[in-house]
């Protein structure tokens, strides 16, 4: 969900630093934790020794996280302290053994989100693990791949000199005197 509307834009980055070292000590002293945006972490884990490590790790996790998070209730309130709830859904990709696969970062991340929705449409605190049959067809129509291919193109463009810079000027309607100016990047795809 969206932590800014919920508690206020400096708790909500607190919150997100705490969930963050929460994910962490849950995870592992192994295991990489990165915020791919928004409330969106990822956790990579290199060769868990089964699927079975890999679930009671996301498990960890899902336990950490319905513990309530504790913030100052406000500015002015001597020591009162706010209960904040957070759920967590977790998608499981699992990358094999099979050297001649060839799996990028990307295909991961999407098969784990594929699964992170479905955990999500399921309800709160539950672990799925990505199922060909199930989440490819919206892994392969996911909107992030279509993200990745605009920002392909545009890294190209930027390399080729697709982009313009123009200069917009910035009027100050009661005067209509010009204030200043605005400098855009315009890009014909």
């Amino acid at each position: 969900g969206d932590v800014n509307r919920r508690v206020g834009r400096s708790a909500a980055d607190d919150l997100l630093v705490e969930v963050a070292q929460r994910i962490r000590v849950a995870a592992g002293p192994a295991a990489v934790v990165v915020r791919l945006g928004g409330d969106e972490f990822a956790v990579l884990l290199r060769e868990p020794d089964s699927a079975s490590v890999v679930n009671a790790i996301a498990e960890t996790i899902v336990r950490a996280l319905a513990r309530p998070f504790r913030f100052a209730a406000g500015v002015g309130v001597s020591g009162s302290r706010r209960a904040v709830t957070v759920g967590a859904s977790i998608g499981i990709a699992c990358v094999g053994h099979d050297a001649s696969a060839d799996v990028s970062l990307d295909d991961v991340l999407l098969q784990a989100d594929a699964a992170v929705q479905r955990a999500k449409a399921r309800g709160r605190g539950r672990v799925e693990h990505f199922d060909v049959a199930v989440d490819a067809p919206r892994a392969s129509d996911h909107p992030l791949q279509a993200r990745r291919a605009t920002e392909c193109r545009l890294r190209t463009a930027i390399a080729h000199g697709g982009l313009e810079v123009h200069l917009q000027p910035q009027v100050d309607l009661p005067s209509g005197m010009v204030s200043g100016y605005e400098a855009l990047a315009r890009w014909s795809d």
